[in-house]
């Protein structure tokens, strides 16, 4: 491994064998996780069992094992049995920090929070201070810098008040984090001096002196990490004393004083070495790494960069995965190499996919949790201001719904008025009215399906708000925000249905604009995907594309952009965790191609399958989550299909998946042209 120059020549050596007995490293610690695992099978003790149960937990979250969650959650349901009120704020405490590791903040959050009543109620100080050590450092790692320093401040008051050494020297290296993050994210002075010595080749010195903000913040980091240095002198402060040089080093770095950084980063790759701490390796070496693209060394840069990718992939920590990745892909990009930066540019986008997503929800939930509300008053006034508003939502989209419905059956009944009257006035066209007096009798069971996948959401909404009504004193600010999540999410299905049912509307009635062109069909096929890749993240639902690079369609763009989204969500919603989405396109003889969205769900039987284009018979049923499904979205892939010129048909064998088909014209020869 490339580490520095010259100097560092020696250490590199010594790295290389650590890196070498790293998987031994790794076995050591199975083993260990694997003693305690057989030691709660055959332990009866409860008591004994929910100890055992804590500390499993802690060893799964040391080495990177997702399965802490479900430890931790083990633990929880045991003391929640046993009524231990103490060991349930530790288990809560334990899933907080394991939700933040593996990148659900808002779960984090949420634990944490609980883990917080319990130990106020009980008066901990020392654990009290600890979650609010935590939840500042979650909300550093989602970017809410003021809150985390809101947190972090109230946990440094306790910990001077009982002079706790390790906690003292951990929340002065996440208040050096912080700082440090927000002048990196800083838009005003800081980012402007920052990138003063990078591309206007300002010399340090020139901009501490001139600039005193930045001289503040810049002491300010420095200030708090030999503080927390001072304190973690117990060789179980390892990790911190590591994370302070990591800071330290990567302050200089961005700053352009390698000549300090170089020593620093020799320290740390020492500590890590004496002190087996393998989680802060990857971090390290991307610093590193990060350290030579300063100094314009690509190809040092890009050995410590890869280095960091392997040892975080190996221990399974997806924040390192992400940031070196977006490290080798920068490096590439430099190259102009995009074939090889394009696999980590993808792994780094749906990284920070998954791992912030659900940002927005952890800053909603952590602004209602308001240690200064002076008076509950206030608090009743918010939720009736809430409810309210919750209220006046329901209302209106009850009459919009009302009186759509009420249009489509006036509209439905004029038209069997209309054919009656064809009916008697002319027995020449008998045939035809009997066929659209079937038609007619299949729409009205489409709408009966129709209005009675409306009724479910208009009762849940009832049920909520007669809960709120009659109950509203006794809820509690949770109960009455995941009764709003509840409704939110109703409110988004019944959305979306009342969007398809007037989209399929808008194409009975020859409202659709119909405007095919040729067009290349991978493109086509990634704009279609974007609203899917979310869901699919989220079950864990792995697509892959089959699809000529150069394959072209002749076609109707918004159409077939509408048709592979739904046929995309269909498979997604149908398909079980870890499962896997296939889009293929392969060309057929006599000027057209076949497209086909493959799935490993749970499959159809053959009755399922030969009614799925049906408008007369309900084939709608929940996904794999319990996701709505009406079978509309199915009526506008047949009706597009169809008048791009093509056909549509499904295959499926119940328990083992699903594909749907549908073909389209290739592009005229002399269109082409």
């Amino acid at each position: 491994i490339s580490i520095l120059n010259k100097p560092m020549a020696a250490f590199k050596i010594k790295v290389f064998f650590f890196l070498l007995l790293l998987p031994f490293i790794l076995s050591a610690k199975n083993i260990n996780i694997k003693n305690i695992k057989k030691q709660i099978q055959y332990n009866a003790i409860p008591q004994k069992k929910l100890e055992l149960l804590l500390q499993l937990s802690k060893e799964q979250i040391e080495t990177g094992d997702e399965e802490a969650i479900h430890t931790a959650e083990s633990a929880f349901q045991l003391a929640d049995s046993l009524k231990l009120e103490i060991e349930m704020a530790d288990a809560l405490n334990q899933q907080g920090i394991a939700w933040k590791i593996w990148g659900d903040n808002q779960k984090s959050i949420l634990y944490l929070f609980k883990a917080l009543a319990i130990y106020e109620k009980l008066n901990r100080l020392d654990e009290y201070a600890e979650v609010l050590l935590n939840i500042g450092e979650t909300n550093r790692a989602a970017s809410y810098f003021k809150k985390s320093l809101f947190f972090l401040n109230k946990a440094l008051i306790i910990f001077l008040r009982k002079n706790d050494s390790t906690g003292l020297a951990k929340t002065y290296n996440r208040l050096a984090a912080v700082l440090y993050e927000m002048d990196l994210n800083d838009p005003n002075e800081n980012e402007i001096s920052y990138r003063a010595i990078e591309h206007k080749k300002i010399d340090f010195n020139q901009v501490y002196r001139s600039n005193r903000r930045f001289r503040q913040r810049y002491d300010s980091i420095v200030t708090y990490l030999g503080i927390s240095n001072s304190y973690a002198t117990k060789p179980d402060h390892a990790n911190i004393r590591i994370s302070n040089n990591i800071i330290l080093s990567a302050l200089f770095t961005i700053t352009y004083q390698f000549d300090k950084a170089h020593p620093v980063f020799d320290l740390v790759l020492s500590e890590i070495r004496r002190t087996n701490a393998i989680s802060e390796l990857p971090l390290a070496l991307f610093n590193i790494a990060m350290f030579h693209y300063k100094k314009k060394d690509p190809e040092k840069a890009m050995i410590n960069a890869k280095e960091s990718f392997r040892i975080a992939e190996e221990l399974d920590i997806k924040s390192y995965i992400v940031i070196s990745a977006d490290m080798i892909k920068l490096i590439y990009l430099d190259k102009e190499d995009y074939k090889e930066a394009i696999p980590y540019m993808r792994i780094a986008y749906v990284g920070r996919i998954n791992y912030f997503q659900k940002d927005i929800e952890v800053k909603l939930k952590d602004m209602q949790y308001d240690f200064d509300i002076a008076s509950k008053q206030k608090e009743i006034n918010y939720r009736n201001s809430q409810l309210w508003f919750l209220y006046i939502s329901f209302s209106t989209m009850l009459f919009l719904t009302s009186l759509f419905i009420v249009i489509l059956l006036r509209k439905n009944k004029r038209k069997k008025i209309l054919n009656e009257e064809l009916n008697k006035s002319n027995q020449v066209i008998l045939q035809q009215n009997e066929q659209l007096t079937i038609l007619n009798s299949e729409k009205d069971k489409f709408f009966s399906i129709i209005a009675h996948d409306l009724r479910g959401p208009f009762n849940g909404f009832l049920g909520m708000t007669n809960i709120m009504t009659e109950e509203l004193q006794d809820l509690t600010l949770g109960e009455i925000q995941q009764m709003a999540v509840s409704m939110r999410n109703s409110a988004t299905n019944l959305f979306q249905l009342l969007e398809n049912l007037l989209e399929w509307s808008r194409s009975q009635r020859g409202l659709i604009k119909f405007e095919p062109e040729s067009l290349l069909l991978m493109p086509v096929i990634t704009e279609s995907m974007h609203l899917v890749i979310d869901s699919a993240n989220i079950k864990g639902i792995g697509i892959s594309y089959e699809i000529p690079v150069d394959q072209k369609v002749f076609a109707d763009e918004d159409m077939l952009t509408s048709t592979i989204r739904n046929l995309a969500s269909n498979a997604v919603k149908f398909s079980r965790k870890e499962g896997n989405v296939t889009i293929a396109a392969k060309p057929l003889p006599g000027n057209s191609v076949e497209i086909s969205v493959s799935d490993t769900g749970i499959g159809m039987n053959s009755d399922m399958v030969a009614n799925l284009f049906r408008i007369d018979v309900q084939t709608n049923r929940n996904g794999t989550n319990g996701e709505p499904s009406t079978g509309l979205g199915l009526l506008l892939c047949k009706d597009f299909i169809e008048k791009n010129g093509g056909k549509i048909w499904a295959e499926s064998e119940e328990g083992k998946g699903s594909t749907f088909r549908f073909t389209l014209p290739l592009e005229k020869p002399e269109r082409q042209k």
